[in-house]
């Protein structure tokens, strides 16, 4: 006795998970951006800077798997003098500066509109993932 178990469609399924598959890490990307833009244009209003030069440092990072936003020095540029977004944000030594949390304060200002647009993407990206299978 011999049993068979055949499945109709599976080619076209994994042919389907493969094209999603490619297209899966560029779209959370930019998803990921959207998210974190305003906050970092947010943020950059909030800096007390004299310069304007820590306000031109926050930028908004995205990947397939996170969103933030980040202040300082980033990536190849650290010619530019010492790292000062932490004191600035967090406050120096006791009773030096009291510090200024223009990143959290940024976050705060905006987390149920980022969580609901975040829903709304996603939930937007999967529904045109599940059509195309």
């Amino acid at each position: 006795m011999q049993a068979v178990v055949q499945v109709e469609g599976l080619r076209e399924l994994n042919r389907s998970l493969r094209k999603v598959q490619a297209e899966y890490p560029k779209e959370m990307r930019q998803i990921h951006r959207a998210i974190a833009e305003p906050i970092a244009e947010d943020a950059r209003r909030r800096v007390r800077s004299r310069s304007g030069r820590l306000a031109r440092t926050v930028r908004p990072q995205a990947g397939q798997r996170y969103a933030r936003v980040a202040a300082g020095r980033q990536g190849l540029d650290r010619r530019t003098g010492y790292n000062y977004a932490g004191v600035n944000h967090f406050g120096g030594y006791p009773g030096a500066y009291a510090g200024n949390p223009f990143l959290l304060d940024a976050v705060d200002a905006h987390l149920e509109r980022t969580l609901d647009t975040y829903k709304k993407m996603t939930d937007a990206f999967l529904d045109r993932v599940w059509e195309s299978i």
